[in-house]
């Protein structure tokens, strides 16, 4: 099992979690850490031929393949993190999104949460106007972060996790999106000074399975496969809210000014970027998203 893995955090619990129950069911797993089977496209083709049993992915592989699972790349789609364990778990998503990835090799189990929403961090002072965010160079994971940052009149830079550190200290990047527990994990709060809370998206990672690996399982194995996951998303999702708190206290802490947006931002932020929902995933993937949230998660 491939994760990115630093210390005790979100992903950490998960790992470890799952590792034990496996283990627990006389099934051996080793987790490797960060990158070291390689990057998340050379991990994706180790999984695709079966040669990673279990992975943890960014998503920039498995979403090429399913255009659902793009919905979490979407800016205030979801209203926390409890909706997407309702999507993922109590309706139909699921099997819509492997009828698409399990031809190419892939079977998408879960997600890990990395510790809640994604807020914008930045070196330089708050943000509190769109004239002052427009300002920022903004470090973007993917294309569906470009478009965001650059909706708001920002720059936008994509960069390679394992370059953002250097990319924070030569100043090719004044920020990110991230939840708060990443900036504390990855000790970035020497170059972060600043927390905009925008609970934009969910902070996940996917967790992918090889499907020539996982059709290989007999019945006691599968059963012993779920129940493992079942545990270790339990355990995942219990650390991330526990640690929600501790994390603004760690910023703060560690001197990063945390400020909310006004009504006025946030409004402004929401409806720059509306137009994406449609224009990137299309109108039949977001009606399909947008009818189970609503129906099977929000209708209480």
């Amino acid at each position: 099992m491939s994760t990115a893995l630093i210390d005790s955090n979100p992903v950490a619990v998960w790992a470890y979690a799952l590792r034990d129950e496996l283990r627990r069911h006389g099934i051996q797993t080793r987790v490797f850490p960060g990158s070291t089977l390689g990057s998340e496209l050379e991990r994706d083709e180790q999984v695709i031929l079966g040669l990673l049993p279990i992975n943890i992915s960014g998503g920039q592989d498995v979403t090429q393949y399913s255009p659902l699972l793009r919905s979490f790349r979407m800016p205030f789609l979801f209203r926390e993190t409890a909706e997407v364990d309702c999507l993922m778990h109590r309706t139909g998503f699921l099997d819509l999104v492997n009828s698409a990835t399990r031809p190419r090799g892939i079977e998408v189990v879960d997600v890990v949460t990395v510790g809640g929403m994604a807020s914008l961090f930045t070196a330089s002072g708050p943000i509190d106007s769109l004239d002052t965010l427009r300002e920022q160079r903004i470090r973007a994971m993917d294309r569906y972060q470009v478009r965001t940052i650059e909706s708001w009149g920002a720059s936008s830079v994509q960069v390679a996790w394992e370059e953002v550190t250097t990319a924070l200290q030569t100043s090719v990047v004044d920020g990110y999106l991230n939840p708060p527990g990443v900036p504390l994990a990855f000790r970035h709060t020497r170059h972060l000074r600043h927390m905009l809370a925008l609970d934009l998206f969910t902070g996940i990672r996917f967790v992918t399975l090889s499907a020539k690996w996982s059709d290989g399982l007999d019945d006691a194995e599968r059963a012993a496969l779920e129940s493992a996951l079942v545990s270790a998303r339990h355990a995942n999702r219990a650390f991330a809210a526990a640690r929600r708190r501790e994390d603004l206290e760690g910023l703060r802490s560690m001197g990063v000014t945390i400020s909310e947006p006004d009504a006025e931002l946030l409004a402004e932020l929401a409806a720059s970027v509306l137009w994406m929902y449609e224009d990137l995933l299309g109108s039949d993937t977001m009606n399909t998203v947008r009818n189970l949230l609503e129906n099977e998660c929000r209708a209480y």
